[in-house]
């Protein structure tokens, strides 16, 4: 939870246990096989921390259990409540408020350090260190808030009424803004992914509102939806269609294909823009900076503004380099024995990655870089596939959901944007482990459990 102490951290994951435990013997959610899942990956967790620590009741005041308690905690609620849309909506709304309110601090903490003629590094309340923006320990982690931060403004954006519309655009353009400045090209790719596939799905449903009748037999009426491609595909086999029904067939499923490739196209052109959009941040503040250290005579701070970096997506500078090694050692030590293979190292288990560098193994390596390889490093195989598999339903779920079914845009957006975050998990620990819970870890389960309690009640 960044610098907040264990105390509220455990108070709130026990209020969430109950709240858990209430909900699945009262609405019988024990039934249900996200449940068993859910609970398969929580027994296998500390069945590796029995195996490997022996018995240990700390594992249920560790870090990892409670926040695990508050991700359940939110995704139980999200899915049983009976007006759980008006719960989203106010998560948003305090999500948003919170996560600005901290973007908002900790650039302005680090622009007092840019300025002060003897400056300090605070990782936590925010500094530039290496060129980018830190706050809450890291640049990293800095760029998953502002990554979540996107994700609510834009949500309360398309969610609100016309004239509130206005109060989310400040923290869209925040939460951009300090993401350029974090240089966290991950979660540039992640937002720029959710952007690009919510363009195309708009796409596809604004040019397939216009249908196309054509008549099979004698009084049989075939429809063909240009909004689900599918639709234009489909053949029925029990009639024969006539020379002019057939081209007419043929027509709509090649209107089809042109429609599809122009979203596509769309959706693609807008993941490139929204990428290549995130170094304009750097200039747009180093020379702000510039002016205002000359206004206030700060002639000591224009080498420290002038070193704060731009990184381009398409720079090499060795980061993806060395994150192939780190996950090809972290693949190494998970298998170096069977009994690591199948149950892991715990999650309390302090194990570092070693041998990443030939010849320089005295480097360890905190994590894997990559949140799946990481739940495989520490819960084994025996944990990862049942968490996988729940992650795989959900995906599918909100496929189908915002390309079959009527929702309102705020929810699908809130829905493509769990992909985005998914994506950063593939490069960076996020959703599922406990470092960074509160920013992506919340919006992944609260999004689930709402989509799953909405399918559920259909």
């Amino acid at each position: 939870m960044g610098n907040i102490t264990d105390v509220p951290y455990k108070i709130t994951a026990s209020i969430c246990f109950a709240v858990i435990l209430g909900l699945v013997v009262s609405k019988r959610l024990y039934r249900n096989a996200d449940t068993c899942l859910i609970t398969a990956f929580l027994s296998f967790s500390y069945i590796s921390t029995i195996i490997n620590m022996g018995v240990s009741f700390s594992f249920f005041t560790s870090r990892f259990f409670c926040a695990y308690m508050i991700f359940l905690g939110l995704y139980y609620v999200m899915q049983t409540e009976s007006d759980s849309d008006r719960l989203l909506r106010w998560a948003v709304r305090v999500s948003f408020l919170g996560l600005g309110i901290m973007c908002l601090y900790v650039l302005a903490h680090a622009s007092k350090f840019l300025l002060a003629e003897d400056p300090w590094l605070d990782l936590g309340k925010g500094c530039f260190v290496g060129g980018r923006l830190c706050g809450l320990s890291n640049a990293n982690n800095m760029g998953i808030a502002c990554a979540c931060l996107i994700v609510f403004s834009v949500a309360g954006y398309l969610g609100a009424d016309k004239w509130r519309r206005w109060m989310y655009i400040p923290g869209i353009i925040l939460g951009w803004f300090c993401m350029g400045l974090t240089g966290f090209r991950t979660g540039m790719i992640g937002t720029s992914f959710s952007a690009g596939l919510m363009v195309w799905m708009v796409m596809i449903r604004a040019l397939g509102r216009n249908k196309h009748v054509v008549q099979v037999g004698d009084d049989d009426l075939n429809k063909y939806d240009d909004l689900n491609i599918d639709d234009d595909l489909k053949k029925d086999n029990s009639y024969e269609m006539d020379a002019d029904h057939k081209r007419e067939a043929a027509q709509v499923r090649k209107t089809g294909y042109i429609k599809f490739i122009i979203a596509t196209l769309m959706g693609m052109l807008a993941f490139v823009i929204v990428i290549r959009s995130f170094p304009l941040p750097v200039y747009i503040y180093k020379k702000s900076m510039m002016i205002i250290s000359g206004i206030l005579g700060c002639e000591w701070s224009k080498e420290r503004i002038a070193g704060i970096m731009i990184r381009h997506i398409t720079d090499d500078n060795g980061t993806m380099s060395d994150r192939t090694l780190i996950w090809a050692a972290s693949i190494r030590q998970c298998t170096r024995t069977l009994r690591r293979f199948l149950i892991g190292i715990s999650p309390l288990g302090r194990d570092g990655i070693i041998g990443v560098y030939d010849g320089r193994h005295d480097i360890r390596i905190v994590h894997a870089h990559n949140i799946y390889l990481e739940i495989l490093r520490r819960t084994g195989f025996l944990g990862f596939i049942p968490l996988m598999s729940l992650v795989i339903c959900w995906s599918i779920n909100m496929v189908r959901t915002f390309l079959t079914q009527k929702e309102r845009m705020y929810v699908k957006w809130l829905y493509v944007s769990v992909f985005g975050i998914l994506i950063i998990g593939m490069a960076e620990p996020v959703a599922f482990m406990h470092s960074e819970w509160c920013y992506s870890g919340i919006l992944v389960f609260m999004i689930s459990g709402y989509l799953t309690g909405r399918r559920r009640s259909l």
